[in-house]
């Protein structure tokens, strides 16, 4: 149940955002791809995983280091 209900809560969260396409350095992630969605941070599966059940959670701004993230975005990046 609570397992549901979160899943439930991401997809709100996501359409509530209204993102169809989200970026990843300069490649562009369409939102099937995208399995979580917050404010600060999406959740995606890697195409080439490099062992199984891998996948990426990235900040939504584009940034060139980790020590450019907000502490929002750190703290959502960690949380999710």
């Amino acid at each position: 149940p609570k397992l549901k209900l979160r899943k439930l809560e991401e997809q709100k969260t996501m359409a509530s955002h209204g993102k169809t396409m989200f970026k990843f350095g300069s490649l562009t992630i369409p939102s099937s791809q995208v399995f979580v969605a917050r404010k600060h941070v999406y959740g995606m599966v890697n195409l080439k995983p490099v062992t199984g059940g891998h996948v990426l959670v990235c900040p939504t701004r584009i940034i060139r280091k980790y020590r450019d993230l907000t502490e929002l975005e750190i703290l959502e990046l960690w949380t999710t």
